[in-house]
C-alpha cells in the first residue's frame, strides 16, 4: 500500500508514535459500497442474512408482472418440402399478442445471415418460411426478436438434426 503524505514530516511523525497513517481521500460512492460491504459481511457473520436482503420482490408482487413471451409452436417438426418454416406465437402475460413485429435472424456457419421480418395476427401467431434443404440445417441458429411498443422479448433458437 502506497500513501503519498505531504509534508513527510507529518507522516514520519504519524508513523513514529504508531498513530494510524493518513487514509487516501475516498469518493463517495466508494464510501457507500464500503459500508454496504461491511454491513453485509457483519450480518453474514451473525447469521442475520435475511436482514440486509431485499424483500420488496414477493412471490405475489412478481405473479402480477405482465411478461411478453415468445414461444416456438412447431418445434419438433420445422422442415418440410424443402422449406424451412417456423410458427411462433406471442403472449404477453399469458394472453395472445396481435400485431406484434417479429425479427428472424436466421445464421449459419458457411453463409451470411439472412433477415426478414413478420407481423403476428389476430391468434397472436406468426409464421416464418425460409427455402432451404435440410442437408443446410445442422448448426444453423435462428435468433427472433419480438417487439411490442417498447417492449421486447429475444430467444436464440438451434435448430438440430432429430433421429
Amino acid at each position: 500500500m502506497s500513501l503519498s503524505c505531504r509534508p513527510r514530516s507529518l507522516c514520519a511523525a504519524a508513523a513514529s508514535e504508531n498513530a494510524p497513517l493518513p487514509t487516501p481521500s475516498r469518493s463517495p460512492k466508494e464510501q457507500i459500497l464500503r459500508d454496504q460491504h461491511r454491513l453485509v459481511l457483519d450480518s453474514i457473520r451473525e447469521g442475520r442474512v435475511e436482514d440486509v436482503l431485499d424483500r420488496k420482490d414477493s412471490p405475489d408482487s412478481l405473479a402480477t408482472v405482465k411478461e411478453l413471451d415468445l414461444q416456438w409452436v412447431n418445434a419438433g417438426s420445422v422442415h418440410a418440402n424443402g422449406s424451412l418454416t417456423m410458427q411462433l406465437r406471442v403472449t404477453d402475460g399469458g394472453t395472445v399478442v396481435p400485431g406484434a413485429r417479429l425479427t428472424f435472424r436466421f445464421a449459419r456457419p458457411d453463409a451470411a445471415p439472412f433477415y426478414t421480418q413478420v407481423a403476428t395476427d389476430a391468434g397472436g401467431q406468426a409464421e416464418m418460411k425460409i427455402d432451404m434443404d435440410e442437408a443446410a440445417l445442422p448448426d444453423a441458429s435462428v435468433l427472433v426478436q419480438a417487439r411490442v411498443g417498447d417492449r421486447t422479448a429475444t430467444r436464440k433458437f438451434r435448430i438440430l438434426r432429430v433421429g
